[in-house]
């Protein structure tokens, strides 16, 4: 993930709005607020493909997976793990991106879901903490496989997504 996109992700509109406008409580340079006008940017589009993918034909259950609603724990009293419900939002991300990896990332990191999910305080002990290792490093030989366990899940969720049903 690109300093862009974390940028996106750590701060609100207000404070992006304020470094954009040069209002903020400091002076910034030339780069700073070029990179805040980007993260800016790439709230506005990941926006603009939540509210695209909650009014879409399954616009329910995405925002019950956005926002960490009732889907969530049933999903998480079937599987015993918080996994299989961020798949799914991924599955349901990644048709309103048009399989784009890194905004299904992006959009990923600030939903509810994953807020909740990720905070260890709210994990029980013996639970699985495939959620929590999300931007851990994956161990891998290729070099050009995705390096953090939920590039991993997006990759996987996608390959599955555009593969052939076989009858």
């Amino acid at each position: 993930m690109t300093y862009v996109e974390r940028l996106s992700i750590l701060l609100d509109n207000q404070k992006l709005e304020n470094i954009v406008d040069n209002d903020g409580p400091h002076a910034v340079n030339q780069y700073a607020l070029d990179m805040a006008r980007k993260a800016y940017q790439y709230r506005l589009s990941d926006g603009e493909v939540v509210r695209r993918m909650i009014t879409a034909r399954n616009g329910q259950k995405a925002k019950e997976l956005y926002t960490n609603g009732q889907l969530v724990w049933d999903y998480y009293r079937k599987y015993h793990d918080a996994k299989y419900a961020i798949g799914a939002l991924a599955m349901c991300l990644l048709r309103a991106t048009n399989f784009d990896e890194k905004q299904t990332n992006r959009i990923i990191h600030r939903s509810p879901i994953f807020k909740f999910w990720h905070n260890p305080k709210n994990s029980r002990p013996g639970n699985s903490l495939t959620i929590i290792k999300w931007d851990e490093p994956y161990m891998t030989t290729d070099t050009r496989a995705p390096k953090t366990h939920g590039e991993i899940l997006i990759k996987e969720v996608a390959s599955k997504m555009t593969q052939p049903v076989e009858v």
